[in-house]
């Protein structure tokens, strides 16, 4: 699972320019399992607490509809990295919009938009 992560990333990171970097961990990361950091490039995935989160979590469940569970470590590195285009047009913009919306994931554009990249590009990577 990290080689294929790692795949992706690089590919992502390089066609767009990005100059992020990648952390993949068994450990636990954040409340989610995935987190992009605007102002420190990076993008920290717990690979398998995303797939324990997905488990025990409807709302990232119905956010995932027709996602296969392997598949939602990917999911998760392209909403990420999702995040990271957005972020890259304009950082500050995209933290303040970020800030904004931050209550929940299921009203918030920045959410919606990153689920829709990953949705989009997950196949792919099949």
């Amino acid at each position: 699972m990290k080689t294929k992560l790692t795949e992706i990333f690089r590919h992502y990171n390089s066609y767009y320019n990005l100059g992020y970097s990648l952390n993949i961990s068994e450990r636990n990361i954040g409340l989610s399992g995935g987190l992009h950091y605007n102002f420190k490039k990076l993008i920290e995935i717990g690979y398998k607490q995303v797939v324990e989160k997905y488990k025990e979590s409807l709302n990232f469940q119905e956010r995932t509809k027709g996602i296969n569970i392997e598949d939602i470590p990917t999911f998760t590195l392209l909403h990420e990295l999702g995040h990271a285009l957005m972020c890259s047009a304009n950082p500050v913009m995209f933290y303040k919009q970020y800030q904004a919306w931050k209550v929940t994931h299921r009203n918030n554009p920045l959410e919606i938009s990153a689920d829709e990249f990953a949705k989009q590009e997950i196949i792919k990577w099949k």
